[in-house]
């Protein structure tokens, strides 16, 4: 099930957003290929062979004696593994002073479709470190319509039909085919390294040795679990007070919820906020460094371990952990000091909403690089000011990027959906609004979103899943994160 027809399922939910996707498949490969005398691909499939009439390039007769002089040269190399095991070793070579490769062209195809956006970054961190930074070029085929990872969209890919068109080819250096030849991929895109917005850095899962350090047992799960569903219960019941100075009455609310879960905090949701690792292992670390970056709702600081501490300190020169909840700020500092990060990054207890707050602790409007709401938006009552307030400090003309990682109402899909599964997933929906509701999250929903971010903001990504939820494996929430920039398309 997970591989129909031999093709990840990851990779087929990327023509989800279109109708009549294998319709247009099926078209492509019968009436716009010539399918008998050059289609390769299905010939050999099909056939179980080559013929010299439709094989590839290199198997013609023609290109032998090209082929074996490049031989000869030693031009080919073989190698069994992964393309991380490879370019590692080569990189290692590179250290040592000894013969290695410095690449002007990577050909990927179609695998990324295959990956998440973390194997992605993975993957395109470590093969910028081995191309050429003037003349290297990646070159890839997709399934999708678009730039499925924003990890790809920061190397300011072009696809490859947007080429203008000339005789013998495309203008410039290159000359490809405008349509794809296997019939079955929706775009084709080309990066050239050196106009990349944005490098292509490591990422990590927590800044200790490993993930082990939080501790998910079951035990530990249950008893925070405890604390969230019976908080509302003792709210009502009057059996809660905070013991800490808060802002406002949202502030004491807050506070009065995760003070006695901060300890803990990060270990339940390590298996619940599926959204969170994919959208900040997709935050643009731009070439020149000096970056500032605002987390609203970052409480712990968690969200901060996603990225490598010497890439932080590398890329930000200010980082501000912003959270109404002193105590789980109290653990942020502590986390920060740890690994001496406590110069760039500061720990800001104010609310978000309040413009007052926000022009007294935070920096001036139109500077910030980054904004990003890490579960956080959800439990903001006034999401509008939440959401002006971080377009307001953003950087215009397309510097300025937001980040969403969140539960939401749809997934974006439900128009596609056929009477009665539509009327069953409204329900669903409805059933978790008001389940979330109880613990005061309100699923977000994109008109909301749009009348916070205003005209200025240009959608950049979205993605929507379903995610489980710990104690409760009957309950898929739909969780996703979506990208805006200020004033420009990227």
């Amino acid at each position: 099930l997970d591989e129909p027809g031999g093709v990840p399922l990851r990779q087929i939910e990327l023509g989800n957003k279109r109708s009549n996707t294998w319709l247009t498949v099926f078209e492509n490969i019968i009436y716009r290929t010539d399918f008998a005398g050059d289609n390769y691909f299905y010939n050999g499939y099909i056939l179980g062979y080559f013929d010299k009439h439709s094989c590839p390039n290199y198997l013609m007769e023609e290109n032998f004696d090209k082929m074996q002089a490049s031989l000869k040269k030693g031009a080919l190399t073989l190698y069994t593994g992964t393309i991380e095991g490879f370019l590692k070793e080569n990189m290692a070579l590179k250290a040592a002073n000894k013969p290695h490769a410095t690449f002007t062209v990577a050909s990927l195809l179609d695998h990324m479709d295959w990956m998440p956006h973390e194997w992605i970054n993975s993957e395109i961190s470590i093969l910028m470190k081995n191309m050429d930074p003037e003349k290297g070029r990646i070159f890839w085929r997709s399934f999708a319509d678009d730039v499925h990872s924003p990890i790809l969209q920061h190397l300011n890919p072009v696809e490859i039909d947007q080429y203008p068109k000339v005789e013998g080819g495309y203008a410039g250096q290159f000359d490809y085919m405008s349509t794809d030849r296997v019939g079955m991929y929706f775009s084709s895109w080309i990066a050239h390294i050196k106009d990349a917005n944005c490098t292509i850095e490591p990422r990590s899962i927590s800044w200790s040795d490993s993930a082990t350090t939080f501790d998910t047992s079951f035990l530990t799960t249950l008893k925070t679990g405890y604390k969230i569903v019976s908080f509302p219960v003792k709210q009502a019941l009057g059996f809660v007070s905070t013991k800490k100075e808060t802002a406002n009455g949202h502030g004491k609310n807050i506070e009065a919820f995760y003070q006695d879960q901060a300890a803990v905090y990060d270990s339940f949701r390590e298996n619940f906020l599926h959204a969170r690792g994919p959208m900040l292992t997709c935050l643009p670390t731009k070439v020149e460094g000096n970056m500032t970056w605002i987390d609203v709702g970052g409480g712990t600081a968690r969200n901060l371990e996603f990225i490598p501490v010497d890439v932080l300190k590398a890329k930000f020169k200010k980082i501000y952990v912003v959270d109404i909840s002193p105590s789980l700020l109290d653990v942020a500092r502590s986390r920060v000091e740890k690994v001496g990060l406590s110069d760039i990054v500061e720990c800001v207890c104010c609310d978000f909403t309040d413009s007052e707050s926000v022009r007294k602790h935070l920096p001036k409007k139109g500077s910030v690089d980054i904004v990003t709401f890490s579960y956080s938006l959800s439990m903001i009552p006034n999401k509008k000011g939440a959401l002006e307030s971080a377009m307001s400090l953003l950087k215009d003309g397309g510097d300025g990027y937001l980040g969403i990682a969140d539960f939401f109402e749809k997934c974006g899909r439900e128009h596609l959906l056929q009477y009665p599964i539509q009327l069953l997933k409204w329900l669903e929906a409805k059933a978790h609004k008001y389940y979330f509701r109880c613990d005061g999250v309100h699923l977000l929903t994109d008109e909301v979103i749009n009348e916070g971010v205003g005209s200025d903001a240009v959608k950049e990504f979205d993605e929507r899943f379903r995610g489980s939820v710990p104690l409760l494996p009957i309950l898929r929430p739909i969780q996703g994160f979506t990208f805006y920039t200020k004033g420009l398309k990227r």
